[in-house]
């Protein structure tokens, strides 16, 4: 895993933790008006079909949004998809999924949770679909997004945590039970 900060100009703080297997990651931001993250990425690039399963965690924020990602994503980063645990202002934790492809954003899906987590996700790609999971309460995945035609290109999987940021907020989440395989 390679740490960082997305953008690379942004104005934040990033405090990166692994301890036991969990990967603990906190965002303080230092400008009001910048969508700031903390990047950990593994270090060597996937080509062809995977799939990811990490637990995501928003243990605190005080951003008026921030996101707790699982993303793929080129060099770049203007191509990428991902699924990530929300939370808005007096809003409930969503699970959303997103695509980038030349850097414009498509459509999008997202679920209600009742709570922040840990949710356990898996991130899918096979051929040209990319396709978004859960686990719910029984242990199960559900499928609840498919993308086609997505980003089809090399990259690296990254652990992201953004923050959208009001009155120089702070963000810490967790991710745990990281697995993945590629070119099954």
């Amino acid at each position: 895993w390679a740490p960082g900060i997305y953008p690379a100009s942004a104005s934040a703080t990033v405090n990166i933790k692994q301890e036991n297997g969990v990967i603990r990651s906190r965002i303080t931001s230092s400008n009001i008006y910048d969508h700031q993250g903390a990047v950990l990425e593994l270090k060597n690039k996937i080509t062809g079909d995977f799939e990811v399963i990490v637990d995501l965690k928003n243990e605190f924020s005080s951003a008026a949004w921030s996101d707790t990602v699982l993303v793929f994503h080129d060099d770049s980063w203007n191509n990428n998809f991902h699924i990530a645990l929300r939370k808005a202002v007096d809003s409930p934790y969503q699970l959303a999924q997103g695509v980038v492809v030349n850097g414009q954003g498509q459509d999008s899906a997202t679920i209600a949770l009742d709570n922040s987590g840990p949710v356990t996700v898996k991130l899918k790609r096979i051929g040209n679909k990319v396709e978004y999971y859960y686990k719910n309460s029984t242990g199960q995945f559900i499928l609840f997004a498919t993308k086609t035609d997505a980003f089809l290109g090399d990259g690296r999987i990254a652990l992201v945590i953004n923050s959208w940021p009001t009155n120089f907020p702070s963000v810490t989440s967790t991710f745990d039970n990281f697995s993945g395989k590629v070119n099954f």
